[in-house]
């Protein structure tokens, strides 16, 4: 093989695995935001369990809130998919979230140590296109 189509060959190689690894970022950052709302919706279930006024603020969205009276503290309704609602109690939604929690983590995790082997086969296509380049 000429060095010219082996160089090129690997320069293909390097704006893939880039291109592999800016994906990986974005999964990365997609799974944080859902960390992030887990924690936020974890925290709210038990403000709302401990809640000892029953007067709340419900947000409608855009900044706007409205005031309700919050009539059962104990049990709330979770969206189980296709948005359907089902009526369980704050411990089993606790639980329920800490699942969820545990395997965002996790994905997090496998996430990041690909992203660190995509970025050592990327150093390693770029060390070997110094090898093949010749000096400027």
């Amino acid at each position: 093989m000429t060095d010219k189509k082996e160089i090129e060959e690997k320069y293909v190689l390097y704006q893939l695995l880039q291109y592999n690894l800016e994906q990986m970022k974005q999964q990365y950052n997609t799974l944080n935001n859902q960390l992030v709302e887990i924690e936020g919706t974890m925290n709210a279930v038990s403000d709302i369990e401990k809640a000892e006024s029953r007067d709340v603020l419900v947000p409608i969205g855009s900044g706007a809130y409205a005031y309700a009276k919050l009539s059962d503290n104990k049990n709330l309704l979770f969206n189980v998919g296709a948005n359907v609602m089902i009526k369980k109690d704050t411990a089993s939604i606790k639980e329920l979230l800490e699942k969820k929690k545990s395997e965002v983590i996790r994905l997090m995790e496998e996430t990041e140590k690909s992203m660190n082997e995509m970025a050592e086969k990327i150093n390693e296509v770029v060390q070997e296109l110094q090898k093949l380049s010749p000096p400027s």
